[in-house]
């Protein structure tokens, strides 16, 4: 199976033929906007995740030192 893919208004379709069409070609603005965007849209998952991840890491923090009180107290 092919994996180039064309973008065909506004939607990713896949060219089985690996043979692009000249008709469905898109202009070199219209690539570069779309890459763009895509670019700004992989960043912001990146913030995202990190912020995810520091999160849980504070999390799992607080548990630890939860069992840690609880089992200087004498609890199970």
């Amino acid at each position: 199976m092919c994996r180039s893919a064309l973008w065909v208004s506004s939607v990713k379709t896949q060219d089985q033929t690996c043979q692009p069409d000249t008709k469905d070609k898109i202009s070199d603005k219209s690539r570069h906007y779309h890459l763009g965007r895509m670019s700004a849209h992989v960043g912001l998952l990146g913030i995202l995740a990190d912020h995810i991840s520091q999160k849980a890491r504070q999390d799992i923090s607080d548990i630890l030192t939860l069992q840690e009180k609880t089992d200087r107290q004498g609890g199970t």
